[in-house]
């Protein structure tokens, strides 16, 4: 099976930091599908862009005619904000949690069995955190749409360049690399790590599901955190 001609991929948003790093991958890839709300500086053009400035809108279901029975389609979702950015708890839950599980519904209907998503370290529907919380209700939405399999990435700080940097985020990472020598057990999972560490931990994961028989209900969940995406395992 010839993934990079036959494959179809779908991808949501690509102007952060894994995002960024996940398109760069792909672009030997002939049938991609990139969903945001601009074209990403290193996106191929030759691929399908969805470009809308509500991505709560977006409509994939036409896509399922396109499908390749033959080559599973797969799907990634990049998202997320910050309550800075978003400006209250109730943006930041609308584009880490709404978004993401409307676009996740769409990929599904799109014909879609494999998805990975980028979530975060400590992810709990019953955490104190609201960003932890907005995330693991996001999981468990994601995890009863009927997908074959899903990845969860669940990175700590991510370090990378991002089109638009965020002051906040870098202030973190410069406090975190002088804490790094000290964060050990697990403390280890909150290591900052590097954004395209993630987005190849988080692709080879998906496409090594996708290739494995389907022979149970249910869907198969697996989780990456940071010795799974800085060891590739």
């Amino acid at each position: 099976m010839d993934d990079k001609n036959n494959g179809r991929v779908f991808v949501a948003g690509g102007s952060g930091l894994v995002g960024t790093s996940l398109i760069k991958s792909l672009k030997a890839y002939k049938n991609v599908v990139q969903i945001g709300r601009k074209i990403p500086l290193n996106s191929n053009p030759s691929w399908e862009h969805v470009v809308t400035g509500d991505l709560g809108s977006v409509d994939l279901q036409h896509q399922a005619s396109n499908t390749s029975s033959n080559s599973p389609s797969l799907g990634f979702i990049c998202l997320g904000t910050t309550k800075k950015q978003a400006g209250s708890n109730a943006g930041l839950w609308y584009v880490d949690h709404d978004l993401v599980v409307h676009l996740a519904q769409q990929m599904h209907l799109a014909g879609v069995k494999h998805i990975g998503i980028v979530s975060s370290y400590g992810a709990n529907a019953s955490s104190v955190s609201h960003y932890l919380r907005c995330k693991g209700t996001m999981e468990q939405a994601v995890s009863e749409i009927g997908f074959d399999s899903i990845v969860f990435a669940r990175p700590g700080p991510l370090v990378g360049e991002r089109e638009q940097p965020r002051s906040d985020e870098k202030a973190v990472q410069a406090v975190l690399k002088v804490l790094n020598p000290l964060m050990l057990g697990p403390l280890s999972k909150l290591k900052p790590v590097k954004s395209k560490d993630v987005a190849k931990a988080l692709f080879n994961k998906v496409k090594s599901l996708s290739r494995k028989p389907h022979k149970h209900a249910g869907t198969t969940i697996k989780y990456l955190h940071y010795r799974d995406i800085v060891t590739g395992s």
